[in-house]
């Protein structure tokens, strides 16, 4: 390979899709966006697969009630993170900014309005809806499904572990706030059927 080919294949994606816009050489950009779409869905999808792993580890060494509590402390340190971000945002700002991080599932969602909330539908779940389609909790080296009926699996006999850290979203509140982020409405066939978010709307906005 040549040095030029080297060097380019170091170079971040984007940085090479925006030169071929700018130089006005759409067949290049078209095919550098695919190729940035293909890098982040298959990292996107190691990191699914990795911390479903390290939950199903867990839960098949110490237990369920101790991955629970492994994904609690997880979704509530994110929610502290994103904390700052809704302090005094409004609903535009607040469903916004939400989506946006549903689309780095890389799927197609469905942004409605409510009277008194918003809804996010995924039509398929881009992460935990597509590893159940992707037959990750089946064979040999399926991942752990937490036995229910109980609040983490929403009152069902059992959930795939990876979905179970929806229920600890609906209760995590970010520090400063008063309520969780959203609410997730999981749906009745996983991976089959559209799963929702909720985003209520503050009472100002709804007056208004």
């Amino acid at each position: 390979m040549t040095d030029p080919e080297l060097a380019a294949m170091g170079r971040r994606t984007v940085d090479l899709l925006q030169e071929a816009l700018d130089e006005g050489d759409v067949a290049t950009a078209r095919r550098l966006a695919r190729r940035m779409y293909g890098e982040f869905s298959s990292m996107h999808d190691l990191y699914r697969n990795w911390i479903t792993g390290l939950a199903s580890f867990i839960a098949r060494r110490d237990g369920d009630e101790v991955a629970a509590e492994a994904l609690r402390e997880t979704v509530q340190r994110f929610t502290d993170e994103i904390g700052p971000i809704y302090d005094g945002a409004s609903d535009r700002e607040r469903i916004t900014f939400l989506a946006a991080g549903i689309r780095g599932h890389l799927q197609e969602v469905e942004v409605r309005e409510e009277a008194g909330y918003y809804e996010i539908v995924a039509p398929v779940c881009g992460s935990g809806g597509r590893l159940i389609n992707d037959g990750g909790y089946e064979g040999d080296d399926a991942f752990h499904s937490i036995e229910g009926p109980s609040p983490v699996t929403f009152g069902r006999a059992e959930i795939p572990i990876y979905c179970a850290h929806c229920h600890f979203q609906n209760q995590a509140i970010p520090a400063g706030q008063d309520r969780p982020l959203f609410e997730t409405i999981p749906a009745e066939d996983l991976g089959h059927m559209p799963c929702r978010l909720r985003v209520h709307k503050t009472v100002t906005d709804i007056d208004a």
